[in-house]
């Protein structure tokens, strides 16, 4: 009579071979999970940064607001007398804040003295034809090189009215654009991360490389060998919060994601890195789970190939041990497979 072994052992074995199966599935369904799971944590993470970072933009830009409110209620402004008004806009600069060029007083016509004394036309800026033609009286203009400065700048103009409520003309601050760039330069995220900013042409107003400041538009950037970054400024300017991917005329892939800033004109920021550093932390705990396995592997699988002809007796029975080379070529390809799976999640 052939002996066979008991119930016991051949049930552990059946179950030890079940769980190692199990065990192999499990660590490929973490292979293929982790990276999504990973990845939304950090596309979670960096859109906040991005909506934080865009929030407090809108705090200087409510800032400044307020500032040009504060000079605006001076009574010299409503006097009617033309030298009043001269001497309260020159006296104004030593009170501008820091991201302030200077600030200005526009007449009817168009003409307009600043507080370093400068003095010219702006009838054909955006803001004056909207504040002194009735549209509201308070505007942020598009950003543009200033006429007096020769510096790009983003006008903030409020109305002045008379008391019967006629406009006498508008006062306006003069922002920096590097002001707004340095801004947006100093924010940082790991190596490849950082800031700037779109207005709502498209047209980037605060950027780390000065080079692209009121001379690169986001819509147009496929002539210039970026892919996918028109498609991206299309999203930008249509939503207030997002994310989306684009890769640099030298092939480099990015991701972008973004938010509108409070109270401006639809001004967009955008904070971009590199692709490969955001996938960084997926590939690193990938290799680390690969490394694991495939020691466990290196030991299991000619462990299991040497035993099998002692496992098909002891599981099967002596009868099919006949089914031995069978059974290895059913591990081995079970261990490739594995290999497949885990380099292609």
């Amino acid at each position: 009579m052939k002996r066979r072994f008991p119930l016991v052992i051949r049930l552990s074995l059946t179950f030890g071979l079940l769980i190692l199966l199990m065990l192999v599935a499990v660590t490929q369904i973490l292979g293929v999970s982790q990276k999504s799971i990973i990845g939304k944590l950090i596309d979670d993470g960096n859109g906040r940064l991005a909506q934080a970072r865009g929030a407090q933009l809108g705090v200087l830009v409510d800032k400044l607001r307020t500032e040009l409110i504060a000079f605006s209620s001076a009574a010299a402004l409503r006097s009617g007398d033309n030298a009043k008004v001269r001497e309260y806009v020159l006296g104004l600069g030593p009170f501008l804040s820091e991201e302030l060029a200077g600030t200005l007083f526009a007449w009817p016509d168009g003409s307009y003295l600043t507080s370093y004394g400068a003095s010219g036309n702006i009838s054909d800026r955006d803001y004056f034809k909207a504040v002194m033609g009735g549209e509201g009286s308070y505007m942020i203009g598009s950003p543009a090189t200033s006429k007096s400065l020769g510096i790009p700048i983003v006008v903030f103009a409020l109305g002045i009215d008379a008391a019967n409520g006629s406009r006498l003309g508008l006062l306006a601050l003069q922002v920096k654009l590097e002001s707004l760039s340095a801004i947006s330069s100093a924010i940082s995220v790991g190596r490849t991360g950082y800031g700037w900013l779109v207005d709502r042409r498209g047209l980037v107003i605060a950027h780390k490389d000065q080079a692209k400041v009121m001379a690169f538009n986001i819509l147009e950037s496929e002539k210039d060998g970026y892919r996918g970054l028109a498609e991206l400024g299309k999203e930008m300017l249509a939503q207030k919060v997002g994310m989306g991917t684009w890769s640099s005329k030298e092939g480099v892939e990015y991701a972008t994601y973004y938010s509108a800033v409070p109270g401006s004109p639809a001004w967009k920021l955008g904070i971009t890195q590199e692709a490969s550093e955001i996938a960084s932390p997926q590939d690193r705990l990938r290799n680390i789970l690969l490394a694991i396995f495939l020691a466990s592997m290196v030991i299991a699988v000619p462990v299991f190939f040497l035993l099998m002809p002692w496992l098909v007796r002891v599981v099967f029975g002596s009868q099919y041990e006949g089914a031995v080379d069978a059974a290895r070529i059913v591990l081995l390809a079970a261990a490739i497979q594995f290999a497949i799976g885990w380099t292609k999640s």
